[in-house]
């Protein structure tokens, strides 16, 4: 039994949704992406869909590789991109507007797991603030879209997305964000009283209990699921997160 808990905080893909879908998305956000400049005149190169994908997917599996844990930044990117392929975007609402279409496909990839929306349920109604944590690339608008769809965006007090804080987990940036946001809804919050749950050690564990807070591991059986190498063990093992309610009070 975890004890003292006023506010749980949830990572996203793998530990309430599943992420198998998203890979198949990024073909048609490259084209969508190209209708955007095509519908807007900005006649971008024949090939430039096929181009546009696969800078986009390579920068995306960047960004595990990144040691200073930065967010990809999409209105960048797409910035960039246009200026190597002659395309001129007339300012940065035209780049917004181009990065939300780019990313628009990839709303309905993600698939709430089983039990999901019943254990957020029971624990708001038990009391606790919850709260999300998540590394996502998608633009925070594009992401609340998502967890809308999903049904899940009611359940939480607050979302702190990696796209809005421009850093990665475990970067400490994200959870000090995430505190803050807590505090705000949970009057003297001490870290102690905070439990973070998710998949993965490094970025559900390792860096959630270096600013205090109680921490959960989920068994999913995901490659890097292990605490190998770590000097930080969880505070509890569950199996499924359906199963979190019945270890608090």
């Amino acid at each position: 039994m975890l004890e003292g808990i006023r506010v749980v905080m949830f990572d996203w893909g793998g530990t309430l949704v599943r992420v198998a879908r998203q890979d198949a998305v990024w073909e048609a956000c490259a084209a969508a992406g190209f209708d955007f400049l095509r519908a807007h005149g900005l006649q971008p190169p024949p090939d430039a869909a096929a181009d546009l994908r696969g800078q986009f997917v390579d920068a995306l599996h960047r960004l595990e590789a990144d040691t200073e844990l930065r967010e990809l930044e999409t209105t960048e990117f797409l910035r960039v991109w246009c200026g190597e392929n002659g395309v001129r975007v007339p300012g940065d609402s035209s780049l917004v507007e181009l990065a939300g279409a780019l990313w628009r496909p990839w709303i309905g990839c993600l698939d709430a797991l089983e039990g999901v929306p019943e254990m957020l349920a029971e624990l708001a109604d038990r009391g606790y603030v919850l709260g999300l944590v998540s590394n996502c690339a998608a633009p925070p608008a594009v992401a609340r879209m998502e967890l809308q769809r999903q049904g899940l965006a009611g359940m939480f007090a607050f979302a702190v997305f990696s796209s809005a804080v421009g850093h990665r987990k475990p970067h400490e940036r994200i959870y000090a964000d995430a505190l803050t946001q807590a505090r705000a809804l949970a009057a003297r919050l001490q870290p102690g009283q905070v439990l973070f749950v998710g998949d993965t050690p490094l970025a559900d564990v390792v860096g959630p209990q270096r600013h205090g807070f109680q921490t959960v591991l989920l068994r999913t059986g995901r490659p890097d699921n292990s605490i190998a190498g770590s000097t930080c063990t969880p505070d509890l093992f569950l199996d499924s997160v359906d199963e979190l309610p019945a270890m608090l009070p």
